[in-house]
């Protein structure tokens, strides 16, 4: 079981990286946002010098012990330059200033994967998650284009029968992110993603983002997200690599989560493990409102969680299924200690 993990800026993780190298199937990166977004902000987007030095030197680790690294150009939206010769030039140039140092390359916009393979041979090239692979017909067509790998929609996540029929129908290899907890199939994401690709300095996307209002209202529909508990990743045996969110968290939060999954836990907390901006608008508020952190007792999801939501009727005010299992579970970090202490 192979994970594609993410670098989050801090050279500490990547010496983490290297101690589970085994786990590793790539380590993948954003660019400043000055030379190419991508669909995640991370602190350091502003043209940051410290990023990109901090970058290179983690790359030349990385390739020093053999870990693939992946370089994520992404950007959902391009604006007037959408298909442009100037858009494949700018994205060409992008890798060619490091192609020394990374074995793949993530697109968004698949029209210039020809281009780019005949200019990149070398290179193995991944269409993004955001690309909304989500059925066989679009998996056959991005294969055809020449991609090597593709990142599954997150939609699809629980729909095992559909992810196995398109593992065993396309060569190329398949890729699923498992702890993105935004809503599902959620109507504001393309236009989300969108914002993303035009950041600028000083927005407040917590007041930007409809969705965020929606687990502010009402957290327990985090549950019907499509993420995938590190348990139940032996249900997907035909999948070649599993992606993990998270490359804008602290490297603490970020190597608990990668624990999480490389050792299969059952006992953590899932909103640490858990990516989501409107999840982290919430327990930014909880923490405010009550000066306690809330914990999501993982270990209390009943067994029947991955079946009854992977057929879900969405009948919710009758339902109650996920709400339940969130008060079920929900307890506090303080709680949690003298639970730990007394047995």
């Amino acid at each position: 079981m192979k994970f594609s993990v993410p670098f989050n800026g801090d050279l500490d993780l990547i010496d983490y990286i290297i101690d589970k190298k085994d786990k590793v199937s790539d380590v993948y990166f954003g660019l400043p946002f000055s030379i190419m977004p991508s669909g995640r902000l991370i602190e350091f987007n502003p043209g940051s010098e410290e990023y990109l030095e901090t970058l290179n030197k983690a790359l030349d680790k990385l390739n020093e012990y053999k870990i693939p690294c992946t370089m994520l150009i992404n950007l959902q939206c391009e604006s007037d330059k959408t298909f442009s010769k100037e858009m494949l030039q700018n994205i060409s140039k992008t890798i060619r200033s490091f192609k020394d140092r990374i074995q793949g390359v993530t697109l968004f916009n698949p029209a210039y994967i020809k281009e780019l393979k005949a200019r990149f041979p070398d290179i193995s090239f991944s269409i993004s998650v955001n690309s909304n692979i989500n059925s066989l017909y679009r998996a056959k067509i991005t294969e055809e284009l020449g991609f090597d790998t593709i990142v599954l929609d997150r939609d699809i996540n629980r729909d095992l029968k559909k992810i196995k029929k398109i593992a065993e129908t396309v060569d190329a290899k398949i890729k699923m992110l498992v702890n993105e907890a935004c809503l599902k199939d959620c109507l504001f994401r393309i236009s989300h993603f969108n914002l993303l690709s035009h950041h600028k300095q000083g927005l407040d996307y917590k007041e930007l983002i409809p969705c965020v209002k929606f687990y502010s209202e009402k957290p327990w529909t985090i549950l019907l997200s499509s993420f995938i508990l590190p348990k139940d990743l032996k249900k997907y045996p035909f999948v070649d690599q599993f992606k993990i969110a998270g490359r804008n968290l602290p490297t603490k939060l970020l190597k608990y989560t990668l624990s999480a999954y490389f050792n299969e836990k059952t006992d953590f907390d899932l909103l640490a493990v858990l990516s989501c901006y409107g999840l982290y608008v919430w327990k930014n508020d909880y923490i405010k409102r009550y000066n306690r952190v809330p914990y999501f007792d993982a270990s209390k999801i009943p067994d029947d969680f991955f079946n009854k939501t992977s057929n879900c009727d969405f009948n919710c005010t009758e339902c109650n299924y996920c709400e339940k299992i969130w008060n079920d579970c929900m307890t506090e970090y303080d709680e949690v200690k003298k639970d730990n202490k007394s047995v």
